[in-house]
């Protein structure tokens, strides 16, 4: 229960970061992809859900034409977001399988290649999902098409940060958490091998002096 108390509430703070990270250019998919390194799929698919509802809410707030194309679509703001959570923890999952090292390079590829795996679904979706159904949306005399090559760019610069930035943080928090702390997280974290158990087994008491001593021997054998 203690375990699954501290999962929730590490799942929560994500969630938090999000509200606080939507808002801001080139950062506001790490929490998303943070949750893909260090969680299951399915807290990366709520993740995605959750950081596409609350794109939704922030554009309210107007101020792009995107934000207007997700007002007037908005599963555009929201499918895409879950699929980032699926390849971003698909492509770590595959990461770890195919690259075991002892070297510590090797062992932040897959955080690093599932960040800008995430990073370049996202904008992959939703730039062709505003194309494709959006095409013909005007926002202060800025055309949809003609907004295309700024938000290609954006998604280039956030990829380079998601990148360089994931590992260190997963590795960041690998040094604080203690093994076993919050479930899921030790076989990402902890660099646990492929195959190998999560479960930590049960201490074994040690032999007491009585049970180890050999019983005397009987008289007359």
């Amino acid at each position: 229960m203690k375990n699954k108390t501290r999962s929730v509430v590490v799942f929560a703070v994500i969630l938090a970061l999000t509200v606080v990270l939507g808002a801001l250019p080139f950062v506001f998919l790490l929490p998303l992809l943070f949750t893909a390194v260090t969680e299951d799929m399915k807290k990366s698919l709520a993740a995605g859900l959750f950081f596409g509802i609350v794109s939704l809410a922030y554009s309210v707030m107007g101020g792009s034409i995107v934000a207007a194309a997700f007002l007037a679509a908005p599963y555009i703001a929201i499918i895409p977001r879950i699929f980032v959570g699926f390849a971003a923890r698909g492509v770590f999952v595959l990461a770890r399988r195919l690259l075991s090292s002892k070297r510590r390079f090797v062992r932040s590829l897959p955080y690093a290649l599932s960040a800008a795996a995430g990073s370049l679904a996202n904008t992959v979706t939703v730039v062709s999902l505003l194309v494709i159904f959006m095409r013909g949306t005007v926002y202060e005399g800025v055309t949809m098409l003609g907004a295309v090559p700024l938000m290609l760019i954006s998604g280039a610069i956030e990829l380079v940060i998601a990148a360089a930035v994931i590992p260190p943080l997963a590795a960041a928090v690998k040094r604080a958490l203690n093994p076993g702390i919050i479930r899921d997280i030790p076989i990402e974290i902890q660099d646990v091998p492929p195959g190998v158990s999560k479960k930590i087994p049960p201490d074994v008491p040690p032999k007491t002096a009585a049970a180890t001593e050999p019983e005397p021997a009987r008289k007359g054998e």
